[in-house]
């Protein structure tokens, strides 16, 4: 009866494992997705707004570049 009860027991946590991987991957699929709306709404700016697009990139080339100095700040204090 034991052995009935260990093989239960990896079969649930099986189970477990399974749906949380299935979960992941459709997670994945998901953000996938909105990845691709996206990089299809990026190129309908650009298109559509030139000036628009490229304020944007600048604007987040800036705060990248902040982020970098803070984290430099952070490493030498």
């Amino acid at each position: 009866m034991t052995g009935n009860t260990d093989l239960i027991e990896n079969l649930e946590e099986f189970t477990k494992v399974h749906h949380s991987i299935l979960d992941a991957a459709m997670a994945i699929g998901d953000l996938s997705q909105m990845y691709g709306e996206l990089l299809a709404y990026t190129g309908f700016v650009e298109a559509r707004y030139p000036a628009v697009h490229k304020e944007a990139m600048l604007c987040a080339e800036r705060i990248a570049q902040a982020r970098k100095d803070r984290e430099l700040g952070r490493d030498v204090g």
